[in-house]
């Protein structure tokens, strides 16, 4: 395999407080050039599909982006080519996609052409079951993780509601970060709009909280990583130094929390080759990745004694609620392996096999030159 080419892995979908939450849009984004939307049910090879163009396109020497299905961290939901603004996503529940601009940027590639038919409705009555169980474990889950949001959102607060954080010197650090980000940013030369990307790094799936922090810090050459207990002013730092950056109009992707999947958890501006991520329990990114280690334990009194046994308890609650909506997901995956199996022994995957040889001819087409 060429060792120059860029593998990163990433997530465009979570199971979040909010039910699912879906940043599939963000993948490609408005100026992607093809699309190929994947339809067709579970068990017709769409991630086999996806993984084995990504691979080939990695052994051509192309950077790739992989993003893996928080209902299944091992199995993938799209590939994206960055060089040649190309993506293949499977366009399926929970996160359907239909064309935008059909024809002129998305292709809707269907397997459902590659199965039987009347072979699957023999099997219609545990089909409608397994679905039927499968929402049930899933409404269950996000029962679980919208009381989970509500016990990190005591947590996020005791440190505020009784003042203990040093604002002015949390304010100094953003200044810091902002001024450093200010000086490298004058050697960019500015001839487009910037761009903006809306992605996930972390997920909460059947084998628990996974993420992919090292994978994205392992590409670039500078880290900061903010450290500290929860509700410690990690991600004011954040959005003060996101809030800047779009003031400098420079390229960012940012990264939202799997939980509460409307709070950033993460920058990267690929224009600096600079990254900043805030590392805390589920999702830690050890020191030796980082170039600058900013805690925030400087910036907070400690709680009283009361407020220390209250934050226990909320943290042990809070585990508990992640690991009872993580066990969910884990039966809620049990019943898709089975429902994938039905579907399998009915799927032509010969003709799967020139579907996926059709994509990867186009997209060999669109390769830019070298």
């Amino acid at each position: 395999m060429n060792t120059c080419a860029k593998e990163r892995r990433l997530f465009a979908g979570t199971n979040s407080g909010y039910g699912f939450f879906s940043l599939f849009y963000h993948i490609a984004g408005p100026e992607a050039e093809h699309i190929f939307l994947l339809k067709g049910g579970p068990g017709t090879g769409k991630s086999t599909l996806m993984d084995t163009i990504g691979k080939k396109m990695l052994l051509k020497g192309e950077e790739v982006e992989f993003f893996f299905c928080s209902s299944d961290s091992d199995s993938l939901d799209a590939i994206f080519l960055p060089s040649c603004k190309i993506a293949v996503i499977a366009a399926t529940a929970p996160h359907v996609m239909d064309p935008v601009h059909p024809g002129a940027v998305e292709e809707i590639v269907n397997l459902a052409d590659c199965w039987q038919e009347e072979e699957l409705k023999k099997s219609r009555e545990r089909i409608t079951f397994i679905n039927r169980e499968k929402a049930r474990l899933f409404n269950n889950t996000y029962i679980y993780l919208s009381a989970a949001l509500g016990f990190l959102s005591g947590l996020r607060q005791q440190y505020k509601e009784i003042k203990a954080l040093d604002q002015k010197g949390l304010a100094n650090i953003a200044r810091e970060i902002a001024s450093d980000i200010e000086a490298q940013s004058k050697k960019i030369i500015k001839n487009r709009p910037p761009v903006e990307r809306h992605l996930f790094a972390s997920a909460l799936t059947p084998a628990g909280p996974v993420h992919h922090l090292q994978n994205l810090a392992g590409h670039l050459e500078q880290v900061y990583l903010l450290h500290g207990e929860t509700g410690t002013g990690k991600r004011t730092l954040l959005e003060k130094t996101y809030q800047f950056v779009r003031l400098l109009e420079l390229d960012r992707e940012v990264f939202h929390c799997g939980l509460d999947a409307k709070r950033i958890e993460h920058l990267i501006l690929p224009q600096l080759n600079l990254g900043i991520f805030t590392s805390e329990e589920p999702h830690c990114l050890t020191e030796t990745k980082a170039t600058r280690i900013i805690s925030t334990a400087p910036y907070h009194s400690n709680l009283p004694k009361n407020l220390q046994q209250e934050r226990r308890e909320l943290q042990d609650i809070y585990n508990k609620t992640i690991e009872l909506a993580c066990q969910n997901l884990n039966k809620a995956k049990m019943y898709h392996q089975e429902l994938e199996e039905i579907y399998a022994r009915q799927v032509d995957f010969s003709q799967v096999e020139k579907k996926k040889d059709y994509i990867l001819s186009k997209i060999k087409l669109m390769l830019p030159k070298k």
